[in-house]
């Protein structure tokens, strides 16, 4: 080898350690700069599995849905939870996932359009709250402020929207 190649070679050794550089910066701040919900939804076309904490419970499942502000999460047993973003606390994403997965975008977008299409139908609901208990019945309406539910006795709970945190079908 002369010294035209081995400084060829030399350059080419450089120039792929930039490549390699530049790749990795793209990534680090691709990652820098994505939102929670961004970030979720990569887990969930992953396939992988997350455990949400939020209040005071963890739920756990494989991302089916997501949004800026909400997920869906199906568990093994098929239930199917839709979250609050700003509600969570901690997200556990596994590490492996299952492969690549689609992952629905688009409505519902926010927790109070899906109560909205939930009043059209006389569904038993569960509606986790920031803080406190679970509360479970029937959606009656849902207002700029507030979801209004009817729970078994006939008794009516007045939600305000920050409170909420998840929901499901029952």
């Amino acid at each position: 080898m002369d010294g035209h190649d081995h400084e060829l070679r030399r350059l080419r050794l450089e120039a792929r350690e930039q490549l390699e550089e530049a790749e990795a910066a793209a990534l680090e701040l691709s990652a820098a700069t994505r939102t929670l919900g961004e970030a979720l939804l990569d887990a969930g076309r992953q396939g992988r599995s997350v455990a949400v904490e939020t209040g005071s419970i963890e739920i756990r499942g494989h991302i089916d849905h997501a949004e800026a502000e909400l997920i869906q999460l199906t568990s093994v047993d098929g239930r199917s939870t839709s979250i609050v973003i700003e509600a969570m606390t901690a997200v556990h994403v596994v590490a492996n996932g299952t492969g690549a997965k689609r992952v629905g975008r688009g409505h519902p977008q926010t927790i109070e359009a899906l109560l909205r299409e939930w009043v059209q139908t006389p569904t038993e609901v569960e509606i986790g709250r920031t803080q406190g208990r679970v509360v479970r019945g029937r959606v009656r309406c849902v207002t700029p402020t507030h979801v209004e539910v009817l729970d078994s006795s006939g008794d009516s709970w007045m939600i305000p929207h920050p409170a909420l945190a998840w929901v499901r079908r029952i």
